[in-house]
């Protein structure tokens, strides 16, 4: 994963940005073209950086933390390949949902944006269902019962 924030001038987009935390962190540590995209709005003023409609090819594609929101994934990540530069990295970073059903008890209040949490598994058939090349997958953070609390992918078409 270490080369995940080499963006060396790349058109780098973060999939599900949200408010943009990590379209901001992008903007001001690397040299990239950076830009969010979101179905939801969540600005009163619109951010250059933020777009509702994709029009030009990236050489970066991140979903940090918004595969779960994505309710026709295996939909998008078709649309996502008529953006895509050759040779283009997908990142992927959120929830194992293995390891969230063995720490979810009453107290557990998912964000009521979230349609599903996958395991690693799922996220590696949908990605090489549609159509992209793993390159990389693993999990890290918090471990229980031979799980970790994140998953992460990294894949090209």
């Amino acid at each position: 994963m270490a080369d995940m924030m080499h963006i060396n001038n790349h058109r780098v987009l973060d999939y599900g940005c949200g408010i943009g935390t990590f379209v901001e962190h992008l903007i001001s540590n690397t040299d990239g073209q950076i830009y969010g995209y979101d179905v939801r709005p969540y600005f009163d003023e619109m951010p250059f950086w933020f777009r509702y409609e994709v029009y030009f090819r990236f050489h970066k594609v991140y979903f940090m933390h918004s595969i779960a929101h994505i309710d026709d994934l295996e939909q998008r990540l078709e649309e996502l390949k008529e953006f895509l530069q050759p040779r283009a990295e997908i990142f992927v970073l959120t929830p194992n949902k293995i390891w969230l059903d063995y720490m979810t008890n009453d107290n557990y209040k998912p964000d009521n944006t979230v349609v599903k949490h996958r395991s690693q598994g799922e996220l590696i058939q949908i990605f090489t269902d549609s159509g992209y090349k793993i390159i990389q997958s693993g999990q890290f953070g918090e471990y229980k019962e031979g799980q970790n609390e994140r998953i992460y992918l990294k894949c090209t078409i």
